[in-house]
């Protein structure tokens, strides 16, 4: 019995012990954290070097953008802390961080593991050319970027990508240094063709063997029509050999516009009235900085005829005196360029003498409507002691110092679209304004055009060969537009008493079956928007049935509509809607179906179809947190759609909330907290009274017994 309560007491006094040799020595000791390296989107193993069993180590992971987790785990029986960090926290390729350290310990050294990039996306690499409408000489290129990346966005370098053209008349040129892709994942090429038509363009990840998903619709046409005088003009002419600035003012005075001509000739010095490629300006030099320039122009064959003048708000500006050197380069051929030598003076006079204005003024951008949404600001102060404040729509974008030359720069990005209204006022040292400038208000525009409704005639029953009269209604006037049918490509034309209003013609192909229909829009700006699958046309014969008795001829009859679809469902994911229906029934063949959908259960407007009769189908690139508003329609093989549409429904896309701040669950959605007593608080407080009172109880028993 004397030995039982000795070995009882021993184990008590040891516990305590541990305890208050664990709580005295965690002030003082550190933990260090491991990771092991993984790929985006998968989960990442970390852990911790040994430390005290059932002693909470708290985890920071440092992610590649800076911002931080702290997750809070509790050793096991051996003293290790470990858990998987959720995929969800893993997206981002880059370098990772993570430290640890004991409840009111020391942080660790940081270790690192790296999240690699997983394999090529095929439906999230993105392919974007400069522009989709290109003239068919051989020369006019149009330059496409290829991206890779994986389903979270990240960049995929090192792999090598190819460009197929679906015709074999077209160039394709590598423009990329590099013989594979960059750190963002990008090459870049040229193509050009000497063929009217439609290229089909398809992009090949030769190290991983995967083909992207999207593909890209080049046509190659002349798209303005020319004639009488200028037939002859072209006869005469041969092709661009320079570019020439021509009449420009005798004298030119800094911070004034500048108008001037820009012609293109043919190595004989004649001009080139057929000239249509577009034009970018530049200044070379040291002082290039106080030039402003027009935006870049394409030569229109009908209004310009190879000369075109540049004046207003597309004029040149000087904004310090001094000898200046323009530029004019041809982007589709940059053998073709135009230079100028430029002096600008203060006056009529011609001096160089440093401008003596004692205001404050804005030289560039002026007034106008601009197709980028970064913009130079620049202008000249009274003095080089002042700070530059600088107001857009009376919001502060940044404080600028002034330069020896009294001029200043500031470059905003990322403006949004719509109007604009920037000054600027001049602060002195004690932030007391001194001078205020006028205001400059443009616009800032980088949309294309959008197609409000689409509708053609017939609508059905569209026979091989048969005319297709195609309407497009868009939400502002468009500079060139074009419907591209099968291998054909018609020009719309303005409606004289609607300006909303485009229309044309196009042949139905010679043989039976489903072909899409793509727009391209183009405004004044140069904004350019591709539609593809605008409409899908289904192009067949008409039904044909036996005779009945007593007829001597079969009789055409009129295949019915599908049902209309019932039973649809949604569900909404991040920033995609995605969407179940019944199978609806047809007389002959259900092809495909049309889903409308909107913001407004009244305005269901944008509408997209699928590729075949199965009934599921998501809706991409949504806004997560917006309510949408879905209905169904079925197509059959005539092309005939459903008489009504299904019933309305409405989903709406979201971003998953993973993280959590509740007791007991960590910010990525894990238990922490381990099914045990705390190791401070009235539970283990009993406990050490009763191993105090066992304690006394012992001694006293051992006395008596002795």
């Amino acid at each position: 019995m004397k030995n039982k309560i000795k070995i009882f007491a021993f184990a008590v006094l040891t516990s305590m012990l541990a305890n208050v040799t664990t709580t005295l020595a965690a002030d003082d000791f550190t933990v260090n954290a491991y990771a092991l390296d993984t790929i985006a989107g998968y989960e990442a193993q970390i852990y911790s070097s040994k430390t005290f069993a059932n002693a909470e180590v708290t985890f920071t992971v440092e992610k590649p953008d800076h911002t931080k987790l702290n997750i809070p785990i509790y050793s096991d029986s051996e003293g290790m802390a470990k858990f998987s960090l959720f995929d969800y926290h893993t997206k981002k390729a880059g370098e990772y961080k993570v430290l640890a350290r004991l409840e009111n310990g020391k942080d660790s050294e940081s270790n690192s593991f790296y999240v690699y990039p997983d394999s090529v996306s095929k439906s999230k690499s993105t392919v974007e050319a400069s522009k989709l409408v290109a003239s068919p000489n051989g020369s006019d290129k149009i330059y496409i970027t290829v991206t890779l990346t994986d389903d979270h966005g990240n960049a995929i370098k090192g792999h090598t990508v190819n460009v197929i053209s679906s015709r074999s008349d077209d160039t394709i040129q590598q423009i990329s240094s590099q013989p594979y892709t960059n750190e963002a994942g990008s090459m870049i090429f040229a193509t050009s063709s000497s063929k009217e038509g439609v290229s089909v363009y398809s992009f090949l990840d030769s190290t991983s063997g995967d083909v992207l998903d999207e593909r890209l619709n080049i046509a190659f046409t002349g798209m303005n029509s020319v004639g009488g005088d200028l037939e002859n003009a072209y006869a005469q002419s041969g092709e661009v050999s320079y570019l020439a600035f021509e009449n420009f003012p005798a004298s030119i005075q800094a911070n004034s516009d500048v108008a001037f001509e820009l012609a293109a000739y043919d190595e004989d010095g004649i001009i080139v009235p057929n000239y249509a490629s577009t034009v970018h300006f530049s200044v070379e030099g040291g002082n290039s900085v106080y030039a402003s320039v027009p935006n870049d122009y394409t030569f229109d064959i009908d209004l310009d005829s190879g000369v075109h003048l540049f004046s207003g708000v597309n004029s040149l500006n000087f904004a310090q005196p001094g000898p200046y050197t323009v530029v004019a380069t041809d982007l589709s051929n940059f053998s073709i360029r135009g230079e100028t030598e430029v002096t600008v003076g203060t006056g009529s006079t011609g001096t160089d003498d440093p401008p003596t204005s004692f205001e404050l003024n804005i030289s560039s951008p002026t007034s106008g409507t601009y197709s980028q949404n970064n913009i130079i600001i620049t202008g000249t102060a009274p003095s080089v002691d002042l700070q530059i404040q600088i107001f857009d729509n009376d919001v502060t974008l940044d404080t600028v110092d002034v330069d020896n030359d009294r001029t200043f720069s500031y470059e905003a990005v990322s403006l949004l679209e719509g109007s604009h209204s920037i000054y600027a006022i001049a602060l002195d040292v004690s932030d007391v304004i001194q001078f205020t400038s006028d205001e400059v208000n443009f616009e800032i525009d980088t949309s294309p055009p959008q197609i409000e409704d689409f509708y053609y005639e017939p609508s059905d029953k569209i026979n091989p060969g048969e005319i297709i009269d195609i309407t497009v209604i868009t939400d502002e006037d468009v500079f060139q537009g074009a419907v591209v049918f099968n291998i054909d490509i018609a020009e719309l034309e303005q409606d004289a008493d609607d300006l909303s209003k485009y229309t044309t013609s196009i042949p139905a192909p010679s043989e039976t079956g489903t072909y899409p229909i793509d727009v391209i829009l183009v405004d004044e700006l140069g904004n350019e928007g591709s539609y593809t699958d605008v409409a899908i046309v289904t192009i067949g014969e008409p039904a044909i049935v036996e005779p009945a008795d007593g007829d001597d001829e079969p009789s055409e009859v009129a295949d019915l509509p599908p049902a209309d679809v019932f039973g649809v469902r949604s569900q909404g994911s991040d920033g995609r809607v995605t969407l179940n229906w019944e199978s609806a029934t047809d007389d002959n063949h259900v092809d495909h179906y049309k889903i409308y959908y909107g913001l407004s259960p009244a305005n269901l407007k944008v509408f997209v179809s699928t590729s075949d009769n199965k009934t599921s189908w998501y809706i991409p690139n949504l806004k997560n947190g917006n309510e949408y508003f879905f209905a169904v329609a079925a197509i059959d093989d005539q092309g005939q759609e459903s008489d009504n549409l299904s019933s309305i429904v409405s989903g709406a896309p979201f971003l998953p909330q993973t993280l959590a701040d509740v007791s007991g669950t960590d910010l990525i959605g894990q238990d922490i907290v381990p099914d045990k007593q705390a190791s401070t608080g009235p539970e283990m407080l009993w406990f050490v009274v009763l191993s105090l009172v066992i304690a006394q109880l012992y001694f006293k028993f051992k006395n008596k017994v002795c």
